[in-house]
């Protein structure tokens, strides 16, 4: 089964790995699963669970959608950004469009 999911491509890859960490902690977190337990469902070591939810390692689309469905949800789930993680990207952006103020400031600046 092919399914084609529409994400978000304004990300920085390494975003989007957090993105899909973070929320598989958080479902983790919700029914009391650890790394170990996360690794046997995947079918990886702990260690490598370690490596992806710290970033080092990408998890795959198969892991992705293995995960998900252990947890009752559709891969895209796992892949889109919470809304408070939304708002705060989009306020970082727009911070980035303000002058930088360096610690040696002169009026004349």
């Amino acid at each position: 089964m092919n399914t084609v999911y529409n994400l978000n491509t304004s990300y920085h890859s390494s975003d989007f790995q957090r993105v899909i960490a973070d929320n598989i902690r958080a479902e983790a977190g919700r029914i009391g699963l650890r790394q170990k337990d996360i690794g046997a469902i995947v079918g990886i070591t702990r260690a490598s669970v370690g490596h992806k939810m710290k970033g080092v390692r990408a998890w795959s689309i198969e892991e992705i959608e293995i995960l998900a469905g252990f947890f009752g949800l559709e891969p895209w789930q796992l892949c889109k950004p919470s809304e408070y993680e939304e708002s705060r990207r989009k306020s970082a952006a727009h911070l980035s469009l303000l002058p930088r103020l360096d610690s040696n400031q002169r009026p004349s600046d």
